[in-house]
């Protein structure tokens, strides 16, 4: 919710942000507090602010290894929950392919 406050003080007329750390698989659950919180911030900046939900960094659903995919739809899940949670509407992610190539250099 404080991306907002942020947003105001720069003038900014949309939003880009993650939902959760975009850099580990596991992340805080949101607590109906935080949801609150968020809609709150957002009606008060106005509700017409576009808002872009970027999953983390470690989704690859090209990934040949079986363990990487499935941590990865499991974390596409979340993600799309959170966003439904907090009623964002857009996500974004980094292609597949660009990860999968990544990945392969890293771990051949």
């Amino acid at each position: 919710h404080l991306a907002f406050e942020r947003a105001q003080e720069l003038g900014l007329e949309s939003l880009q942000i993650f939902s959760r750390n975009q850099s580990q698989w596991k992340a805080k659950p949101l607590t109906q507090e935080a949801i609150e919180l968020w809609l709150t911030a957002w009606n008060e900046y106005g509700r017409s602010t576009p808002v872009v939900v970027h999953a983390s960094y470690l989704i690859n659903l090209a990934s040949p290894r079986d363990l990487l995919w499935q941590r990865s739809c499991s974390g596409l899940r979340l993600e799309l929950e959170r966003c439904r949670d907090t009623e964002v509407r857009a996500r974004t992610a980094h292609r597949p392919e660009q990860l999968r190539w990544l990945s392969l250099q890293h771990h051949p």
